[in-house]
């Protein structure tokens, strides 16, 4: 054939190119792994990623609510008095049979081991497990020293104020003497604030000097894997406002989606997590979360909490939770955040974008108020039976009538 001859046959005709079809996509993997025995969050989550069309697999201790679900695909139960190599063995083992693409702790201490393993390996575990374990880590966290970051409340507020983003008045104490100086410097009441802490553990109202030297006396580090350095306290003005968090889906700094509540009522205590909210769409939260994501380089789900200053609606950070969000929910958004969150990694790694369309757009909140008689709205009427109690709703999120609207914006 010459060169000024078109490709096909002698006679310039085009030849049919037989076609095969593409290999169909194999399903993202997902590990689960939690420590916490009676979390719900771990328990459901497997769910909420299979109606993703996730291939999940679950690490979980023996007797955890999280080892009786049946929406897996693979399960690994460990004693629960394990020790930290023989969990670590197991997480290695699993990867390497699973090989998922991203791991999702279930609970804070999950998120402090796997940051452990991932900066340090226990001692006789070696070859090539320690490295694709760290990998699947970065992957899944980010940037791991920012990541520790994001959960030590004092270097947090440090971050946050390198940012220009609100924060209550206030330091970071060593010692007891400059917890002190702090407090008489912004004014009782303060609330003192271990660095790590969960669930409203380590976190202390007080009224006088007294009380903050009982604070720190009294503090004690969460087990599992801690950084190294001298235990450093929060200390700020208290501040009596509503509680607000912002449930995100991060990839590499970048929110794809996220709901904003605030909370009805909390358990086990006034400073714990939020076991009744209402969803709301609050432009000034999103936009103060998306700018921590972008500074932390964040990536996988982030709950970002505030606190509405009084008078002003102003809101002030307050810390941020790198475990799984039971609010980032279809039923609570509309949507699967998890899907849309697959979908975005998978395309990212075929190198092009797309635009989620499936996710809820951002809609105006009911206006909610708490009542002796259960929770209604503004003009009235009920939206749940009130419990024994009086006050803490059976089952905010299932009431006909009431479903919780939420911003993807």
């Amino acid at each position: 054939m010459s060169s000024g001859e078109p490709p096909g046959g002698e006679d310039g005709d085009e030849q049919e190119v037989p076609r095969t079809d593409p290999a169909p996509e194999r399903a993202p993997r997902v590990l689960v792994a939690t420590l916490a025995i009676d979390y719900t969050a771990p328990a459901r989550m497997p769910w909420e990623l299979r109606q993703a069309g996730c291939e999940v697999s679950l690490i979980a201790p023996a007797g955890s609510l999280a080892s009786h679900t049946p929406h897996v695909d693979r399960r690994a139960i460990i004693a629960a008095r394990e020790t930290l190599a023989a969990w670590t063995e197991r997480i290695d083992r699993e990867i390497e049979a699973f090989d998922p693409a991203i791991v999702l702790p279930g609970d804070d201490g999950m998120v402090r081991m796997l940051l452990g393993l991932a900066f340090a390996s226990p001692i006789g575990i070696g070859g090539d497990a320690p490295a694709r374990r760290t990998a699947l880590i970065r992957a899944s966290l980010g940037d791991l020293d920012r990541t520790v970051a994001s959960i030590d409340k004092t270097r947090l507020f440090e971050l946050a104020q390198s940012l220009g983003l609100a924060v209550a008045q206030g330091g970071v104490a060593a010692s007891v003497g400059e917890a002190q100086q702090i407090a008489s410097r912004v004014g009782y009441p303060v609330i003192v604030r271990a660095g790590f802490g969960t669930g409203g553990q380590g976190s202390r109202r007080c009224e006088n000097a007294t009380a903050v030297r009982d604070a720190l006396r009294a503090a004690r580090t969460p087990p599992g894997w801690m950084p190294e350095g001298p235990a450093r306290h929060l200390v700020q003005r208290w501040v009596d406002g509503p509680v607000i968090v912002r449930a995100s889906l991060a990839w590499r700094g970048k929110e794809i989606a996220g709901c904003t509540r605030g909370r009805l009522a909390t358990y086990p205590s006034p400073l714990g997590p939020g076991s009744a909210v209402a969803f709301a769409g609050m432009p000034d939260v999103t936009d103060a979360t998306r700018k921590l994501l972008g500074a932390l380089e964040a990536t996988g789900y982030v709950g970002t909490q505030f606190i509405l200053e009084p008078g002003t609606g102003k809101p002030i950070l307050l810390e941020i939770n790198r475990a799984w969000c039971r609010r980032l929910t279809a039923r609570a958004t509309g949507a699967s955040i998890s899907q849309g969150r697959w979908r975005r990694r998978c395309e990212a790694q075929r190198g092009r974008r797309r635009t989620i369309s499936h996710l809820a757009p951002a809609r105006s909140s009911r206006c909610f108020r708490r009542s002796g008689t259960g929770i209604r709205r503004a003009d009235g009427s009920p939206i749940c039976r009130p419990t024994r109690r009086g006050t803490t709703p059976r089952c905010f999120a299932r009431c006909c009538g009431c479903r919780s609207t939420a911003s993807a914006a």
